[in-house]
């Protein structure tokens, strides 16, 4: 089983600019409206449903305590006597595309336990947050954290009466994650002692050998670490709605990765020993390196090969990898340019000698999650 460490990924927008959640301030109605855009959530949120889903005005508040009551009372019997027309959403709205059908709250402006405070004589912002809420046995929901939905008013005071008019609303849907280290992990897995190697070059994602998941192995095995997605769909997973490559990878001697003394295997896209890591990384592959495998970075990378190696008197060895995340639509590209860096990819014929100091990622967190595995060394 493997588990993760940590994931920071947000897209906030899909193609066209389209944003998952379409928030309109309607001030002549009093209302704000929040619509799930189908072209986004069909090509960048597939595996998400809505229905269950609830918007509330207070940040705390994170789950309903009835899912199935579609009230203030759902959320928590403190709340009974609130007004919101819109807990969960309607399933009857229409997206900016004219798709019908669409889930939707109509929410009128302080309802809902709604936040709003007046930044200045002009702007009023107003707060709603969005939450996943999972019935028993759901663990779709998983995939994404709450999303803050701000309204920003601006407005004059007439004299006459001194009512509040809204003259311009700026929707400002906030930055969320979506979850992708819940549904994608690593496993270690083995080939058949004695199996056949590959006498010509072999073009991934055809494999060199077969391999079957393993608990244990000996020195000189031939290995896979191999990317697993979780996302228990019919139609789409993780791989489908977005490319992921993995991009570094170590194996040390505890459960969590120590850069400075873990055995670097694949390093940028690249396998750091080229006679025992695999596949050669190249868009013009010669099929001489470890199992004539070969890649040329234009698809995403779900697994590497490798021989087994140990360290002296270890029993159990950890792998660490790093996976870069993109958008489907720049698979072609996403594995050609480095994490660290972002500069092209380019791999040597050498060896690598060891593992070097890599400067601390910043900008780069966006698209990275990690993953991790074990195995048990026997001594032959």
């Amino acid at each position: 089983m493997g588990t993760t460490q940590y994931s920071h990924i947000a897209y906030e927008q899909c193609d066209n600019s389209r944003g998952l959640f379409e928030v309109q301030c309607m001030p002549e109605d009093n209302e704000m409206v929040i619509t799930i855009n189908d072209a986004c959530h069909q090509q960048r949120f597939k595996g998400l449903s809505f229905d269950y889903s609830f918007v509330w005005g207070d940040e705390s508040v994170t789950s309903m305590s009835d899912a199935t009551n579609n009230s203030p009372a759902g959320i928590s019997s403190e709340y009974s006597n609130v007004v919101c027309d819109t807990v969960r959403p309607n399933l009857d709205g229409v997206d900016s595309d004219g798709v019908m059908n669409r889930p939707q709250w109509i929410i009128e402006l302080n309802q809902c336990n709604m936040e709003s405070n007046m930044q200045h004589e002009n702007l009023t912002e107003y707060h709603m947050y969005w939450n996943q809420n999972p019935l028993p046995g759901d663990v779709i929901f998983g995939l994404m954290d709450q999303v803050k939905i701000t309204c920003q008013a601006k407005h004059f005071m007439e004299h006459l009466n001194e009512a509040v008019t809204i003259e311009y609303v700026e929707v400002e849907p906030m930055e969320f994650e979506f979850k992708v280290e819940n549904y994608v992990s690593l496993e270690i897995r083995k080939a058949d002692q004695g199996a056949s190697l590959p006498i010509a070059a072999v073009a991934y994602p055809i494999k060199p050998l077969s391999y079957t998941p393993a608990t244990s192995a000996n020195i000189g095995d031939h290995m896979e670490l191999a990317l697993v997605d979780g996302l228990d769909e019919s139609e789409d997973g993780m791989f489908d709605l977005y490319a992921i490559s993995i991009a570094n990878c170590w194996m040390g001697k505890t459960e969590t990765l120590n850069e400075e003394e873990d055995l670097v295997l694949w390093s940028e896209f690249c396998p750091a020993f080229t006679s025992w890591v695999g596949p050669e990384s190249s868009a013009t592959g010669t099929g001489t390196g470890y199992l004539k495998e070969t890649w040329d970075q234009a698809s995403s990378l779900h697994s590497i090969h490798f021989r087994q190696v140990n360290f002296p008197d270890s029993t159990t060895v950890y792998f660490h990898c790093e996976l870069k995340v993109c958008k489907n639509s720049e698979e072609t590209t996403c594995s050609t340019t480095e994490l660290d860096s972002d500069e092209p990819v380019t791999c040597g014929s050498n060896n690598y000698s060891g593992p070097s100091s890599r400067r601390k990622r910043e900008s780069q967190t966006l698209k990275t999650i990690s993953v991790s595995t074990q195995i048990a060394i026997g001594g032959n």
